[in-house]
């Protein structure tokens, strides 16, 4: 039996065709990769301006629309790995909800804001106590449209988060309703909270689902206020900075006894925190803003 033999020649153009192959099979699933990065990228932001919640099965849809192949863990690495080099963004999976928060230290958002109120120009309006815009800070009074209910939801958030701080992280739904109630909004829960269109009951229930509060209750317990208790979410740990958060209750409480005892009640929210006495800031100076 004859064995056939190949020339040098012919062995050599068959290996560069070989590579030639090889490298159009590399390139052409970068390319598409980049666009499926870019697709999922554009769904996260368009839902995080919205406010939307963003689930593992928004990207698994991206990604059979686009006939990719690949596990969801990779596809989000690769997100996030973008998010974090291009938009100082990145965000986390919590079981099949995808949370997505600020990647930029202090610092770095100094510089940020800073660059946008020098492109910014400014408008001086007129002190209104009745004006949309009467709480913004100066600097950021712009000619811009104004999202009303957004900025309740913001300010609502802020205050349950606060009085959760202050109630050493562990509150009932029925003391955090009395709560709210001396801040005019009514423990009545069938009067919706005005703007809003919704009792204090499902706004609780919204900001738990966007996790900056966790509720909780003991198996087999019934649905009643009294069973139900609320504490900080994880992403109301990441986000907020615990000193700036002290130093905003600092502002308000001037006592030396309440000041001890929110630094007590902060130990509890936040195990590492240490306060520095040293760092003197105004309400105007943080940053306290809740992102949506």
């Amino acid at each position: 039996m004859k064995m056939l033999k190949r020339t040098i020649s012919a062995v050599e153009a068959s290996c560069s065709s070989d590579l030639v192959n090889k490298r159009s099979a590399t390139e052409l699933p970068e390319i598409h990769e980049q666009e499926i990065v870019a697709d999922i990228i554009r769904m996260i932001l368009g839902k995080v301006s919205r406010n939307l919640r963003i689930r593992n099965e928004h990207i698994h849809s991206i990604l059979q629309t686009l006939y990719s192949k690949g596990n969801l863990k990779y596809w989000i690495s690769a997100v996030k790995k973008e998010l974090e080099f291009t938009y100082g963004l990145s965000l986390e999976q919590c079981g099949s909800d995808i949370t997505v928060f600020s990647n930029l230290k202090a610092h770095s958002r100094e510089i940020f804001y800073s660059l946008c109120e020098a492109n910014s120009p400014l408008v001086d309006y007129q002190a209104n106590l009745l004006s949309s815009i009467f709480l913004i800070h100066k600097s950021k009074k712009d000619l811009m449209s104004i999202n009303t209910s957004d900025k309740v939801m913001g300010g609502i958030t802020m205050l349950i988060i606060s009085i959760i701080v202050l109630s050493e992280n562990r509150i009932n739904e029925n003391d955090l309703v009395n709560s709210l109630s001396a801040f005019g909004i009514s423990s009545n829960l069938s009067i919706p909270v005005p703007l809003l269109n919704k009792p204090i009951q499902n706004i609780l229930g919204d900001i738990a689902k966007r996790d900056y509060i966790k509720k909780t209750s003991p198996a087999g317990a019934d649905q009643s206020g009294s069973y139900i208790e609320y504490s900080l979410g994880e992403r109301c740990k990441r986000e907020f900075d615990s000193q700036c958060i002290y130093n905003f209750f600092l502002q308000i409480y001037k006592e030396k006894d309440l000041q001890d005892k929110i630094c007590e009640s902060m130990k509890r929210c936040f195990p590492e925190f240490e306060p520095n006495l040293n760092e003197e800031a105004t309400l105007n100076d943080m940053d306290l803003h809740i992102p949506t």
